[in-house]
């Protein structure tokens, strides 16, 4: 075996060609360790053919700076009994975007998740198994700054069968709070190439909402179905969130910036109320509006002097048209019903489908890696 000084690294910066390399001393035996794990850096050690002034790139684009290298090469693994301290946040994730750039196989990666310092990452549980809809739960207490960090590191330590469970549970969490929860459009600092979709997902799926509400009432505008109620909608939805649904998105978008400013459940929150509302203020008038005949028939109304009048014709008359609005009424409070529904089972879908791609391609690097160290292996 080598001595430990003949094997070295030489750390250069990716975007600073000025700046000074640097040094990095390890045993063959480390050297031997790392083209087990990474692909990158033992396609580096072939290429150079030797194990002195290797060459390392770092990139501090994406906050992968020489104090990160040498946490891999020196520090890790972890020999059994060895107790890191905490580990903070933002220096896992550098981690993270070190192994994945390098395309490296993370080492130690139970430890330094079970030593995270979770501090001010902790977010509300939502609401009991009683809230029926995705969007019907609470805002997390503390601020969202640490999901991006959090979706970072899932996807990067769920390259270890061990984590990967645990990791896939923890992003989709974290993918939520991002896009559906926040009502802030985030930016990952991030090596993981795929996660930049995330980036700009908030808006696009509050066009999904608008869409689909504004589709549904379309449709229920139709002069056969209810006409009379999806204006009554349109025009508390104009007034209360000031959007337009008779529009598209495009001129929403154009002329109504606020509408960048939501969360995705707020927004369909707020569509919610105004529908709610729509459903007990239709209810309330079908009961209240009357039918003059039924108004008549019990109170002080009835006339004291005409001609006879049948009655029970008149009540029986009355009782036909109340039942009918109120045949009315139930449709109605049946469509809207549906359409929340539906809302909920496209976001929960959207959200099920983004997590999965991203796993999906996760794994699929994973195994491209293991294979191209295996066959160097051989």
């Amino acid at each position: 075996m080598a001595d430990s000084q003949s094997c070295w690294f030489h750390i250069s910066s990716q975007n600073d060609e000025t700046a000074m390399l640097e040094v990095l001393h390890c045993s063959q035996y480390r050297i031997d360790q790392i083209r087990q794990h990474s692909v990158i850096v033992n396609e580096w050690i072939e290429c150079h053919g030797k194990c002195e002034g290797i060459p390392l790139e770092i990139d501090d684009t994406v906050d992968i700076g020489a104090g990160v290298v040498k946490y891999l090469v020196k520090d890790l693994p972890f020999k059994s009994g060895i107790n890191p301290g905490k580990i903070e946040l933002v220096d896992l994730s550098k981690f993270c975007n070190a192994w994945w750039k390098y395309k490296w196989i993370p080492e130690s990666p139970k430890i330094l998740w079970d030593r995270l310092d979770r501090t001010g990452t902790e977010i509300s549980s939502p609401h009991p198994a009683s809230a029926r809809r995705c969007w019907q739960r609470q805002t997390p207490n503390k601020p969202l700054q640490s999901s991006p960090y959090l979706v970072n590191i899932a996807i990067v330590l769920g390259l270890d069968d061990s984590l990967r469970e645990q990791m896939d549970r923890e992003l989709r969490l974290q993918i939520q709070n991002i896009v559906w929860i926040s009502n802030l459009d985030v930016h990952l600092k991030t090596s993981v190439d795929f996660l930049h979709m995330i980036e700009g997902m908030r808006l696009k799926e509050i066009e999904a909402m608008f869409t689909y509400f504004r589709d549904k009432l379309v449709h229920l505008s139709n002069p056969h179905l209810h006409p009379n109620n999806v204006k009554r909608v349109r025009d508390k939805l104009k007034t209360e969130m000031n959007l337009d649904f008779y529009e598209n998105w495009s001129y929403n978008v154009d002329n109504a910036a606020h509408i960048r400013t939501y969360s995705v459940y707020e927004f369909v929150a707020k569509i919610e109320g105004v529908l709610t509302d729509s459903y007990e203020t239709h209810t309330h008038e079908t009961h209240d509006s009357g039918h003059p005949s039924h108004r008549v028939a019990n109170g002080p109304n009835r006339p004291r002097a005409g001609p006879s009048v049948d009655w029970i014709a008149v009540g029986l008359a009355a009782g036909k048209g109340i039942a009918s609005m109120l045949k009315i009424s139930q449709k109605w409070n049946e469509e809207l019903g549906q359409m929340l529904d539906g809302a909920d089972s496209h976001i929960q879908k959207s959200q099920k489908s983004l997590v999965d791609d991203l796993i999906k391609k996760r794994n699929d690097a994973l195994e491209s890696w293991k294979e191209v160290l295996e066959n160097e292996t051989v």
